[in-house]
This record gives C-alpha cells, sequence and structure tokens, in this order.
C-alpha cells in the first residue's frame, strides 16, 4: 500500500503483522474493519489495468485476512468461490429509444480480473507462492487472460456493441440523440463464447 501514497495502512498492517508473530492477536487488525474511512472505504489505485487487478486483490486479501482473524475459518479456502469479488457481469449503456450500446475497456477488464483473480489466487495458494500475484504486470499478460480479454472484445464487436475508452455516464445516445439512456448488463457464457443479455435488466 505504501506505493499507492496510503502510509496510514500500509503501517497499521504492518503493527497487525507484528502482533499477530510475537503475541498472537488480532484484536487490532479487526479494529480496521467497520465504520466510515475504515479499511473497508479504501481504493489502492485507480481504474487502469493494473489499478483494477490491485483493488481486486486487494478486496480478496482483506476478505482472507479478516475471516482468519474472526475464527470464520480455520485456514485459507481451496475453493475459488470464497474469493470471489464483483460482479460476474459487465455493465455497459443502451439506448432505451434505438438499442445502440456501448462497454467500456474498464468495465472489460473489471470482468476479466473478477473472473481470473480467484483462479490464480487458489492456483499459487497450492503452489504456497502467493507472492507471485504482487507481479501484476506479468499476470495480466498471461496468455489465457490475453485471450479471455480479447474473446470479450470480439463478442462484443459481433453482438454490434460499441467499444469505448470513455467511463462516464453516458448522458445522449450518441446514434440518436436521445437523452432515454439506461444502465445495462451483459453475461460471458459457454467459456467466453456467448454474450448475452443479463435477465435482471430494466426493460
Amino acid at each position: 500500500m505504501k506505493d499507492t501514497g496510503e502510509e496510514h495502512w500500509a503501517n497499521w498492517i504492518q503493527k497487525d503483522i507484528h502482533l499477530w508473530r510475537t503475541e498472537k492477536k488480532v484484536e487490532h487488525h479487526l479494529s480496521a474493519y467497520g465504520g466510515m474511512g475504515s479499511i473497508n472505504d479504501l481504493s489502492v489505485d485507480g481504474l487502469d489495468t493494473i489499478g483494477i487487478w490491485k483493488n481486486n486483490l486487494f478486496e480478496m486479501t482483506k476478505t482472507l485476512s479478516w475471516s482468519l482473524a474472526k475464527g470464520k475459518i480455520a485456514a485459507p479456502p481451496l475453493d475459488e468461490h470464497f474469493y470471489r469479488y464483483g460482479t460476474n457481469h459487465i455493465g455497459g449503456w443502451q439506448c432505451i429509444n434505438c438499442g445502440h450500446a456501448r462497454i467500456s475497456s474498464t468495465n472489460i477488464e473489471l470482468y476479466v480480473a473478477a473472473d481470473f483473480l480467484p483462479r490464480l489466487f487458489v492456483r499459487y495458494l497450492k503452489q504456497d507462492n502467493l507472492m507471485e500475484l504482487l507481479h501484476l504486470e506479468k499476470l495480466v499478460a498471461l496468455e489465457e487472460i490475453v485471450n479471455a480479454r480479447s474473446a470479450v472484445e470480439q463478442l462484443i464487436q459481433s453482438e454490434k456493441i460499441t467499444l469505448t475508452t470513455e467511463n462516464g455516464w453516458l448522458q445522449t445516445c450518441p446514434n440518436c440523440k436521445s437523452d432515454n439512456i439506461g444502465g445495462y448488463r451483459w453475461q460471458i457464457a459457454n467459456d467466453y463464447t456467448k454474450l448475452i443479455t443479463a435477465k435482471d435488466n430494466l426493460s
């Protein structure tokens, strides 16, 4: 966390580690969670590719750390579902008037990171090599992840959905100029070979 300027929380966690190693105490660590301004509210980086993966990894690690300190689990689970964070949907926008839709590269990365990081966490946990997860530049360039990212982009394009780098709210449809715009979500199915509309979208 120090590399993102979070000196306070970096020092806090360092103290937690010391208290656990020397006295097996977890009270100080547990006091970091809950309430406004707690570690639960902390985002450690931005919405670039590395930032997205770093934030997801941070959320997963917090869940594991809290669960261990709270006594909810006795050891890190080897079930990837425990580490799932984020959504299993890809978010975007759709014009209710003409159907024009768009999905940003940020939302694609949010999906891919949420899908792959739990798998990688369990993989490296089994190898007793979790520190490998800190090499995020290397992880995001893994062939399986590059291929998944590309597959999502191709699916979106095949459905005539616009790919964009813009992350702001879509106020006006660029196609028909209507302001009848709604947030929309899609799901990836059949091992990255099918894009389907989420069932809970508003009509």
